[in-house]
């Protein structure tokens, strides 16, 4: 009994083992935005997915991040709003479909873009 049990853990950890978080690439809307400048911080966010979760990073602590999940024919899926002071927001996303998607990401003035498929 102990074995069985030791062999049903042991398969839970390699299964969660076989999860990967994939990078979304993520573009600004205003490309002329993307100067740097030495007087102020630029928010540069990381959005990643895993099946059904969506990460955005940030290499600052922000807040107020809204999230719109839009199909290839621009129908809006999800959309959300984290008004959590943070460095990683997450989203659950339930019921994609193996298909394009578009993830558009609002973070104050700026606005991001990125496409992925499930």
């Amino acid at each position: 009994m102990k074995r069985l049990l030791f062999i049903l853990i042991s398969s839970l950890f390699y299964m969660n083992c076989l999860a990967k978080e994939i990078t979304i690439q993520l573009c600004k809307d205003n490309a002329s935005d993307r100067i740097k400048d030495k007087r102020s911080l630029s928010v540069e966010p990381t959005a990643t997915y895993d099946e059904n979760i969506i990460r955005i990073y940030s290499n600052m602590t922000i807040e107020n991040v809204s999230i719109v999940i839009k199909d290839q024919s621009d129908n809006v899926i999800y959309s959300n709003t984290s008004i959590v002071n943070s460095r990683c927001h997450t989203f659950e996303v339930f019921d994609l479909l193996k298909d394009g998607y578009i993830l558009e990401l609002k973070i104050g003035n700026d606005s991001f873009y990125g496409c992925f498929s499930n």
